[in-house]
C-alpha cells in the first residue's frame, strides 16, 4: 500500500496556471450569450466548488469565508440549470483537477470572475422572462455572493 502524496502548500505552485486559466474562462464568459451562457455558468459554478472544497481546512482563518463560498456555489449551480433548455447531466469538477496552480491568492481572482459572472447573469436575467429569468437572477446572487466572500471582504483576518 502506497501512501498518497501530501497536498503543496497555498503559494507551492505557479499562480500562473490559474491566472492563465482565468483568463480563459473570462474571455470565454465575455464572448457567451443565449443558452451557452447558462453551460458556462455551470462550469465556473463547478469550479468555484470544486475549488473551495479543495482548500475547506478548520485551520485557515478563511475557513468560514471558503465553506460559504462552497454554499453559495452550490446554489448557483443548482439555479442555473432550471434555465429551460440547460443540457442536463452536466459535469462537475473535482477538487484535485481545480487545484491544478493555485495558490495563496486563488480567491481573489476566483471573486472577480464571480463578480463578471454576476453581471452577465443579471443582464441574462433582466432580458428574459418566466423561469428562465427567476434562474438566472437567483444564480447571479450566488456568484456576488460568492465573490463578496472572497474578494476580500469576508477573508481579512
Amino acid at each position: 500500500m502506497t501512501d498518497k502524496p501530501n497536498k503543496a502548500a497555498p503559494g507551492d505552485t505557479s499562480p500562473s496556471e490559474l491566472t492563465a486559466r482565468l483568463a480563459q474562462i473570462r474571455a470565454q464568459l465575455a464572448a457567451t450569450a443565449g443558452p451557452e451562457l447558462a453551460v458556462t455558468a455551470h462550469e465556473i459554478f463547478c469550479l468555484v466548488l470544486a475549488l473551495c472544497r479543495g482548500h475547506e481546512n478548520p485551520a485557515d482563518p478563511r475557513f468560514a469565508a471558503i465553506v460559504m463560498a462552497a454554499a453559495h456555489a452550490a446554489n448557483g449551480r443548482d439555479a442555473i440549470a432550471f434555465v429551460p433548455g440547460f443540457p442536463p447531466g452536466r459535469l462537475t469538477i473535482q477538487p484535485e483537477e481545480a487545484e491544478a496552480g493555485t495558490d495563496a491568492s486563488w480567491p481573489e481572482g476566483i471573486g472577480n470572475l464571480c463578480r463578471q459572472l454576476a453581471l452577465s447573469l443579471t443582464h441574462a436575467g433582466n432580458t428574459s422572462g418566466g423561469r428562465e429569468q427567476l434562474a438566472y437572477l437567483e444564480a447571479a446572487q450566488c456568484a456576488r455572493s460568492v465573490s463578496d466572500l472572497l474578494s476580500g471582504h469576508a477573508l481579512s483576518g
